[in-house]
This record gives C-alpha cells, sequence and structure tokens, in this order.
C-alpha cells in the first residue's frame, strides 16, 4: 500500500529501492535490444522470403499508381433546372421521412400523455407538403 504522506503534489510514487543513478538509457536499451534480438531470430524462420525487409534504393519506386477509370464529378446530380426540393430529396429519402413522422407522432403522444391537450397525427404527406 502506498504511503499518502509520502507522494509529492504531483501524485508520484517513490520507490525507495531504485537508484536513479543506476537508471541509464544505454544500459535499458541494450537489455532490450537483447531481447528484441532473441525474439526476432525466431520470428525470421518462420517469415515467408516475400515479406522480408530489403534496403530502399533507387530502383525502389513504391507501389504502382492505381489506374481511376470513373468519370469524375457527381453521378447523380439533378437536371440545371431543378428546384431546390430536387436537391433536399436527394439526402431526404422515403425511409427518412418516414422515421420524421413517426418520431414526431410519438413525440406527440407522449406529450399529450403528460400535458393531456388534444393533438391530431401528421403524415407523409404533411411533412413532404411542409419541405416543399
Amino acid at each position: 500500500m502506498i504511503n499518502q504522506s509520502k507522494m509529492s503534489s504531483d501524485s508520484e510514487v517513490d520507490f525507495p529501492n531504485l537508484n536513479k543513478d543506476n537508471l541509464t538509457d544505454e544500459k535499458f536499451m541494450d537489455s532490450d535490444l537483447d531481447e528484441d534480438l532473441s525474439e526476432s531470430d525466431e520470428v525470421e524462420s518462420f517469415t515467408p522470403s516475400a515479406e522480408e525487409w530489403r534496403p530502399v534504393d533507387d530502383h525502389d519506386c513504391g507501389p504502382r499508381p492505381v489506374l481511376f477509370t470513373a468519370h469524375p464529378g457527381p453521378n447523380h446530380a439533378p437536371a440545371p433546372d431543378a428546384k431546390p426540393l430536387d436537391y433536399v430529396n436527394l439526402f431526404l429519402t422515403d425511409d427518412i421521412v418516414n422515421l420524421v413522422v413517426n418520431e414526431t407522432n410519438k413525440y406527440a403522444r407522449q406529450f399529450i400523455e403528460d400535458n393531456h391537450e388534444n393533438h391530431a397525427k401528421i403524415s407523409c404527406r404533411q411533412v413532404d407538403t411542409y419541405l416543399k
């Protein structure tokens, strides 16, 4: 258990048996390097030759570029004389309008139950008329 009275204001934990003079980056890195080398020797025996690392030189061109064959630009653009609603309809599908109708009616039903007021249900046609 950590003694709370020995903790600094930065909430650092003191390690009494740790000698900071013995912790040098060089010693720490050398020990890790030895472990990494022994592990990599084991891994290399299972690595296929096609996946081996090789030096990068002037002959290494990198991956071939992908040939783009599609026609750039919008694929489903409205006609040049389109109205703003035609653009809205590109995004508002029947499913989204139905969702708006259902959620609006659900909210109205909950509101009426809480406040005891009358409210008429809306329809998809009313939402569509509202958007126009």
